[in-house]
């Protein structure tokens, strides 16, 4: 996820970083020339090769038949291969000192060439169109540009995808991307430090996928999807660098990036026919919110969506699926700093009121014994750790990946809520521990931990009777567990309630309820 940050937000610090350097030594006024100048610096500066025709008429700037072009290579990518974009024209109007119009053409093609060395390649055209699309670029104290795009309408379309000289149109492949309403405004300042501050919102968002297969006459595959009230806003901040690697050397503590996103209705289908045979699935939800914060100290994320709901059906199938969701969220706080100061971390999970179909409570509860109450999962834990590295780094995933350099760093951990509930039985525990990380022999190369964990458990014994009554548990099996509860848990408040209490001392001993099990 971390990685994935990095690279989501590595185009704009880069539009930023040139841009800015192009700009910055203007006044606030600013004219055509000069913005057509910065983006051309931008382009040249990450390998393009541009060409155009300029004119100058009174107000305006016009350029025809602008075409970039970049060539990949072997050496510097990995693979070799060609990016050309091509526009009609562009037309730079000045509306006044501190403001500029860019009128875009309606249709923008692109084309990707890739070969890989192994020989497989990649030819990809699309096209980008778009109804009333313009840029307005405006200036302001402190060196400060503003870059607003709006359009009736926007619209993303699969020309032609050729893979390893296999034509996918003869499969019959089409694909799209249409956004209605879209707005997108992109702030730069470089005082005191460089800001970019992005800003993205669409009224609705469709995308469609289809494949029919001419092998099979009567096959088809198509995959579509909504978004309603897209929004997105982020804010990135670091020193005034003169290329992208510097990042990774000279962060600071003022290098950040935080975003937020949300939307409302969501709805994703997929439909297939093959030999004949009818499939589905779709998935929905009504609105989902989420944030990112990125920097050289912390990590967090956190996200929410609700009502969320799953169907499947196949002809192969028995019955259809159904699933419901009423709330899913997720918490995380991690410190990314490389000093050894102790620092906070947060991880928690919630799954409220997953509801089965009847049908499906049906397939493996003819007798109708089980309750049938939603289930529900909440988890919360916190604690402290030392810094998990520079968030940074090209390798931090290295570090992320090892759960022993993950529990080297972790100094202790609480348990603020682990809750299950569902078919008439529930799980509670609260607990915490402290990690020796010096002992590393005693639970054989895990740090040794200390501290306790209490564990409630209401209705057990009874979804032991109802699991036997099913079939789905021999009773002498049931027999034992009821046996293991007995040893390691007393009784509760009330009946069908059993507790315990699993401590780790300080010389490595493992208590149930005070009576030592290793």
């Amino acid at each position: 996820m971390v990685q994935l940050a990095i690279i989501l937000i590595k185009p704009f610090l880069v539009t930023a970083i040139v841009t800015m350097l192009s700009v910055s030594q203007a006044t606030a006024a600013i004219t055509q020339q000069l913005v057509w100048n910065s983006m051309r610096d931008f382009y040249t500066s990450i390998g393009f090769e541009i060409s155009s025709t300029e004119a100058h008429m009174g107000k305006e700037l016009r350029l025809r038949d602008v075409m970039l072009s970049k060539v990949l290579t072997k050496e510097s990518h990995g693979l070799s291969g060609t990016i050309n974009v091509s526009l009609s024209s562009l037309k730079f109007t000045k509306i006044n000192d501190k403001t500029i119009s860019i009128i875009l053409p309606n249709l923008i093609p692109m084309r990707l060439e890739l070969e890989q060395e192994d020989g497989l390649s990649l030819d990809l055209q699309v096209d980008y169109l778009q109804n009333s699309a313009t840029i307005e670029v405006s200036s302001s104290q402190y060196q400060q540009l503003t870059y607003t795009y709006t359009a009736d309408s926007s619209y993303l379309e699969l020309k032609n995808l050729m893979m390893n000289d296999i034509n996918t149109s003869n499969l019959g492949l089409k694909a799209d991307l249409k956004a209605n309403d879209p707005y997108v405004t992109v702030t730069l300042q470089d005082y005191p430090h460089l800001k970019l501050s992005h800003l993205l919102s669409i009224e609705k968002l469709t995308y469609a996928i289809e494949l029919l297969l001419p092998a099979l006459p009567d096959s088809v595959f198509s995959f579509s999807g909504n978004l309603a009230d897209l929004k997105f806003d982020s804010d990135t901040t670091l020193t005034t660098i003169s290329k992208w690697s510097d990042l990774l050397i000279h962060s600071t503590p003022e290098t950040h990036f935080r975003s937020r996103w949300s939307h409302g209705n969501a709805n994703i289908k997929f439909l297939s026919k093959e030999n004949g045979k009818n499939g589905s699935y779709h998935a929905g939800s009504f609105e989902s919110t989420g944030d990112l914060t990125l920097s050289k100290e912390n990590f967090e994320y956190n996200s929410e969506s609700s009502g969320k709901n799953i169907s499947l059906s196949h002809e192969d199938l028995p019955f259809p699926i159904t699933l419901d969701l009423a709330n899913l969220s997720t918490r995380m706080v991690m410190p990314f700093a490389i000093d050894t100061a102790l620092k906070d971390f947060k991880l928690g999970l919630d799954i409220s009121k997953l509801s089965l179909s009847p049908v499906l409570w049906s397939a493996f509860d003819t007798k109708d014994i089980l309750p049938k109450d939603p289930l529900s999962f909440n988890l919360g834990l916190s604690g402290n750790a030392k810094g998990f590295g520079n968030v940074f780094s090209s390798n931090i995933l290295g570090h992320l990946g090892n759960p022993k350099t993950m529990l080297k760093k972790v100094q202790n951990i609480e348990l603020e809520k682990l809750h299950i509930s569902g078919i008439g039985t529930t799980v509670s525990a609260l607990g915490s521990f402290k990690f020796d990380n010096a002992d590393l022999i005693t639970f054989r190369g895990m740090p040794r931990p200390i501290g306790h964990l209490e564990v409630e458990l209401d209705g057990g014994y009874a979804l032991l009777d109802r699991l036997v009554e099913m079939g789905l548990i021999p009773k002498t099996q049931s027999m034992g567990v009821r046996m293991m509860l007995s040893m390691f848990t007393v009784p509760g408040t009330k009946d069908d309630k059993v507790t315990t209490l699993l401590e780790i001392t300080q010389d490595g001993y493992v208590l149930a309820n005070g009576q030592r099990i290793r």
